[in-house]
């Protein structure tokens, strides 16, 4: 077992222990190798934590029937850059590709739609998520 699996494992069972319940849902924040935090609501997660320069994604897992943690899909994903002028969204919220300048922060760019998708039930059929939300700071193309 890997040290990222027992990191997840030791968290997700902290959150959730095993029953003989239908899987619940949980948020997983990493960085590199490193787990941030685990929780059942994505907006919850340990953002302040993060090297916020660096690429992130939030991932969604659960403790499968046999105890082990399992990761089902990667429900967000962040390219921060230095020295940008825009940000692009991809989300089932937003287009492909969604142009949006450099309001707000990439951390609330995917809280906010993840948010959205959390409150409307999107999570709720862990086999079956939502489209990955990536955003990734750009250069707009526009004269300097």
């Amino acid at each position: 077992m890997s040290t990222m699996d027992k990191q997840v494992l030791d968290l997700i069972h902290q959150m959730d222990p095993p029953t003989d319940k239908a899987p619940q849902p949980l948020f997983i924040l990493v960085q590199g190798p490193k787990v941030f935090g685990v929780s059942t609501i994505p907006m919850r997660l340990p953002f302040y934590d993060l090297e916020l320069s660096q690429p992130w994604k939030i991932a969604l897992g659960m403790v499968n029937e046999f105890g082990r943690p399992e990761i089902v899909s990667t429900v967000a994903k962040a390219f921060p850059k230095a020295n940008t002028t825009c940000r692009r969204i991809s989300s089932p919220v937003d287009c492909e590709n969604r142009l949006v300048g450099q309001t707000g922060t990439i951390t609330g760019l995917i809280c906010n739609r993840m948010g959205i998708l959390f409150r409307n039930g999107c999570y709720g059929d862990i086999l079956n998520p939502p489209p990955t939300i990536t955003v990734y700071d750009c250069d707009s193309g526009a004269k300097k």
